[in-house]
């Protein structure tokens, strides 16, 4: 069972989900149709087990969970997995109920409420609905994408209404509706669009003409008064950051960064956090700049203000590893102890928040030398996901290496046991096991050369050279930072 569908996808909900999926199988919703005790039990034993792991690794014995279920039976196999595809249907009914409850605003309410009485031709109760939808409708500015839906939706509805009463003296409201809809149509192609041109400068997908021909069907729009609002005008500069080169792209940044300080107070905070990722791709790559690395620290701090942290907000387990990486490539130690800090329970992922927060821990403490600590916890840590798995053995390859010098049969039966889970590795790619091998193959000579009692430095500047040819390879800053500091050693 451990292996199941219903194990995999529970292994993923945090704390508050978990405690929102237990009341939701205990509620009419779930109860009306039958009894749902076998399965409410069967949820918490999962949850239990998860809590009792150190490693997120759990072992679920079907048998011992047949007999709390129905002490005093002989064990069947199909009733556990019965019970475990019905668990699965209401734990999938569920995560649909989570993502559709981001729809209960008071627009949406209030015009669900309209719909049904137009359909019912109630006039009166209609026209007092429409006076309340329109007193709790929020300054268009702090809108989100979700916001610019039901806007279209209300007005649509609205004039569906006064389609039905034929008040031929007007346009039915059809401009509204037509105006709501291409506010909500032009904020989700921008979405699209910028996400797209984000990830081209990851994996080249569009060519130059391909991008010049999204911007252009988008300056068709210019003649829209909505096209003039901050929001478009933001995301316009994002698409020409990302597509332009040279003097021309940081124009286009630096121009989205004053438009962002001058009108960050008004926007919602969801398309804030969405700019703001994007000016983080762009300054993460500009690492080097002083400029764009004084940008990315910026953002840093506001990440971690408390204003800016929901209740229930969490982070995904990768753009966790790229922040902590950024900050401590920029010797940012006290930022990244305090985010890390911040988001210990914070994290989503395929494991536990706390194996994220530890590995970022050890992550940490080996940048400020800490190389015992480090490795007290990296040893204890087990994961699964792929990006993490190989992070993870790297990091306990280099503390070995930190701190036992004349161990290097110790190091060496490390790197080999790296270099065969590479080799069997099937979820990774190609170019992805081509830089792990080869972190492998200089860490041994590397490793092979410390355990010379005679050591050749012609040999250490050849691996030097070889490894200065090779950077795309894992881990390839800290080998060449080690080799200069054989070669070049620091003076004292």
């Amino acid at each position: 069972m451990e292996n199941s569908e219903l194990v995999a996808t529970l292994r993923i909900f945090s704390p508050k989900e978990q405690e929102r999926l237990v009341l939701f199988l205990q509620s009419p919703y779930c109860t009306e149709n039958g009894n749902t005790q076998n399965e409410l039990l069967l949820v918490r034993y999962i949850f239990d087990a998860f809590q009792q792991s150190d490693n997120g690794i759990i072992q679920i014995d079907s048998e011992l969970v047949y007999a709390m279920l129905f002490p005093g039976r002989p064990f069947r196999a199909q009733t556990i997995n019965n019970l475990t595809s019905t668990s699965l249907k209401l734990v999938r009914r569920f995560m649909e109920a989570e993502v559709s409850s981001r729809l209960k605003r008071p627009v949406h309410e209030l015009t669900s409420i309209i719909q049904f009485l137009s359909e019912k031709g109630d006039v009166e109760l209609c026209n007092k609905y429409l006076t309340r939808l329109d007193r709790v409708r929020t300054p268009e500015e702090h809108w989100d994408d979700i916001d610019f839906y039901l806007n279209w939706r209300a007005e649509n509805t609205r004039s569906l209404f006064l389609g039905m009463q034929n008040k031929l003296t007007d346009d039915y409201n059809l401009r509204e509706g037509l105006g709501a809809l291409e506010k909500f149509y032009l904020t989700e192609r921008l979405n699209s669009i910028t996400a797209l041109f984000n990830q081209n400068r990851l994996t080249p997908i569009l060519n130059p003409e391909e991008r010049q021909e999204y911007i252009d069907e988008l300056e068709r729009w210019s003649g829209t008064p909505f096209f003039q609002h901050p929001l478009v005008q933001l995301y316009r500069k994002v698409l020409l950051f990302f597509h332009l080169d040279g003097p021309e792209s940081e124009q286009a940044f630096q121009e989205f960064g004053d438009l962002l300080a001058k009108h960050e107070a008004n926007l919602s905070l969801y398309h804030v956090k969405r700019l703001e990722a994007f000016a983080y791709n762009y300054c993460a790559r500009r690492f080097s700049i002083e400029k764009y690395r004084n940008f990315l620290f910026d953002l840093f701090k506001k990440w971690i203000q408390p204003h800016r942290l929901a209740d229930d907000e969490m982070i995904q387990s990768t753009l966790v590893l790229s922040m902590v990486q950024t900050g401590l490539v920029g010797q940012q130690f006290d930022w990244v102890q305090t985010f890390i800090e911040t988001y210990r329970h914070r994290v989503q992922g395929s494991q536990p928040s706390e194996h994220y927060y530890q590995f970022c821990r050890a992550l940490y403490l080996f940048h400020v030398g800490e190389f015992d600590a480090a490795r007290g916890i990296i040893v204890r840590l087990n994961f699964h996901e792929i990006h993490y798995k190989y992070l993870a053995k790297a990091l306990e390859i280099k503390l070995y290496y930190e701190t036992g010098e004349e161990d290097f049969e110790l190091v060496e039966s490390k790197l080999n046991s790296m270099a065969v889970a590479v080799h069997r590795e099937s979820n990774m790619t190609k170019e992805k096991k081509k830089r792990y091998t080869k972190f492998v193959n200089f860490m041994m000579r590397l490793n092979r050369w410390r355990g010379q009692l005679e050591r050749d430095p012609k040999r250490l500047e050849a691996l030097r050279e070889d490894v200065r040819n090779a950077q795309n390879t894992a881990e390839w800053r800290w080998l060449m930072q080690k080799l200069d500091d054989l070669i070049y050693p620091p003076r004292s």
